[in-house]
Order: C-alpha cells, then sequence, then structure tokens
C-alpha cells in the first residue's frame, strides 16, 4: 500500500483557504534581520492573521511562515467552521521558551531577558519581541505577543544549538566571570572616577556611598527597583538620590541611546535593533551599574 504524501503546511493552509472561503494567503519576502546571518524573511497575511518565518532558501521560509500562521489560526479557532479533515492542532504548541531556559540551563549559560516592541503596520498589528542571551540578539514577529516570544525563543534555541563547541565554551567562560563580576567590578572601582555636579573628582563606591549617607537610604530601599529594573523604577532611584540625568538617542542607525549623569560627567552608551530596544538595554546597563555600587555601598556602611 502506498504511503500517504504529507501535506506541507503551505498545502494546507491553501486548502484551508478555499475550504473556508478566505482570501488565499499573501506572502511577501524580505531579507532577515542581519543577526540572523543569510537568512530570508517571508511574511503571510490571510484571515485576519499575520505571519512571519525565516529560512535558509525562500521555499523554507515561506514553509515557516504558512506553519506559524496555521498554528495561529489553530489559537484563535478559525478554523472550527472549515473542514474538519484539515487537522490544524495535530501538532501540539512546542514550548520553545522552556525548551530555551533548559538548554540554558543545561550549558551553564545565563537565562535568556526578552523585551517587547508593538509595531502597527497597514491593517495590522505586529508584536515584536528580542530574546537576549550574552550578547547574542533574536527577534520574533508575529500579531499576538505570546507567539513573538515563543518565535524570538526558536530563533535563539537554533541560534545555540548550531553554535560550535569551541564559541559555546568561550561563553561558558564567560557565565563564570559573570558570576564573579560583582567582586571583580569592586575590585576595579577605585580606578573609576568621575565628577557628578560636586566639582570633585572622588571615587565613584565613596560617592554613592556619601549620597547614600546624606539621603539616608540603603540598598533595601530599592529592592523593587532592582526587581522590576524599568524606567519609572530608574527615575525613583536617583530621585532618592538626588542624581540628575539625561537620556537620549546618540543614533538612529544602528539606534543607539545614550544616558549622561551629572551633565556628561558620567556617560553610558547601548545599542539595540529599534529605538525602543537600545533605550531597554541602555536601562539594563544602568541597573548592572547601580546594583554593583549602590550594593557595595551599603555592604562597606
Amino acid at each position: 500500500m502506498p504511503q500517504e504524501k504529507i501535506k506541507t503546511p503551505i498545502t494546507v493552509l491553501l486548502e484551508l483557504t478555499q475550504k473556508c472561503k478566505y482570501s488565499l494567503p499573501n506572502y511577501k519576502f524580505s531579507d532577515g534581520p542581519i543577526y540572523y546571518g543569510n537568512t530570508f524573511h517571508c511574511e503571510v497575511e490571510v484571515a485576519n492573521v499575520f505571519a512571519v518565518g525565516f529560512g535558509h532558501t525562500k521555499k523554507e521560509a515561506k514553509q515557516s511562515a504558512a506553519s506559524n500562521a496555521l498554528e495561529e489560526l489553530a489559537e484563535q479557532g478559525s478554523h472550527n467552521d472549515g473542514p474538519q479533515e484539515i487537522d490544524l492542532t495535530s501538532k501540539p504548541t512546542e514550548n520553545f521558551i522552556g525548551a530555551l531556559n533548559e538548554l540554558c540551563d543545561k550549558l551553564k549559560f545565563i537565562r535568556p531577558i526578552f523585551s517587547h516592541v508593538s509595531i502597527v503596520e497597514p491593517q495590522c498589528r505586529i508584536f515584536t519581541c528580542e530574546c537576549k542571551v550574552f550578547s547574542m540578539i533574536t527577534e520574533g514577529r508575529f500579531s499576538t505577543k505570546k507567539r513573538a516570544k515563543q518565535l524570538a525563543a526558536k530563533h535563539m534555541l537554533d541560534k545555540i544549538q548550531n553554535m560550535s563547541p569551541g564559541s559555546i565554551t568561550d561563553l561558558q567562560k564567560l557565565t563564570v566571570k559573570d558570576y564573579k563580576a560583582r567582586e571583580e567590578y569592586c575590585r576595579l572601582a577605585s580606578a573609576l572616577k568621575v565628577n557628578l555636579e560636586s566639582g570633585k573628582t572622588e571615587d565613584i563606591t565613596q560617592m554613592f556611598r556619601k549620597l547614600m549617607e546624606e539621603q539616608h537610604v540603603s540598598y533595601d530601599d530599592f529592592k523593587e527597583q532592582f526587581q522590576k529594573r524599568d524606567l519609572a523604577g530608574l527615575n525613583y532611584i536617583c530621585a532618592r538620590l538626588g542624581v540628575k540625568y539625561d537620556m537620549t538617542m546618540l543614533q538612529e542607525n544602528p539606534p543607539m541611546a545614550c544616558a549622561q549623569f551629572g551633565g556628561g560627567k558620567f556617560t553610558l552608551m547601548a545599542l539595540g535593533t529599534t529605538e525602543e530596544s537600545a533605550t531597554r538595554n541602555l536601562i539594563d546597563e544602568i541597573y548592572i551599574i547601580l546594583d554593583v555600587y549602590i550594593g557595595m555601598s551599603d555592604i562597606h556602611d
């Protein structure tokens, strides 16, 4: 008995649109983000659903986009009025986020950091989610935040799984350094000098210690802010310490955000794939600095 030919996602999606009398899928191609390497980017719009797929060939990207569209239609229940013989749920939705966390734990990598950006385009809303592990960044785009996050995790999972053993070892060494970063950062603090509106050049650890003494605050006063690590929390910390800062976009391509403290005496910068992600990365960098120096100032009291 001849084996039944397995239908591709493109074929299944086409059959579904014909059976349910939807407009035919509209596919568009473009180059993928530069950090995916030599990839193709395919977008498909069908039945009020927008999906994105990536691949090393246009055919692979188109199949990926069709597959993601089928999953989204199944999740939204859009196929309920269609023919029962087309099974959109035969393949269970994979938890790429959980798989990525497990892989990072197994390899002793730091866990991924996700950030969302909402992009409004004609006739549809696209959500973009960035996934960051060390300096590696991947992106997922979809019509729902949940699926965008899963796609970002999937791309990062693929990226890590395709890494060479040598690259994995290098990142594992970096992880060990990260565990010791607080101690090493503070050891180097005595060599880092800043001047925040005081007219004096002083050790940055001593400066934070002095500010905390003057404002009668401790590290525990900022626990909630360090847990959330958002802009509102940063403004709160700086206000409590009496530190003024300005945050601006330094350039548009590639997006670079810049924060100047004390009239430019102390400056931090961060890059991103969008203005929103550059700002998010900058806020993360500021929190790393504040976490180290506020924490050490509290310890030495």
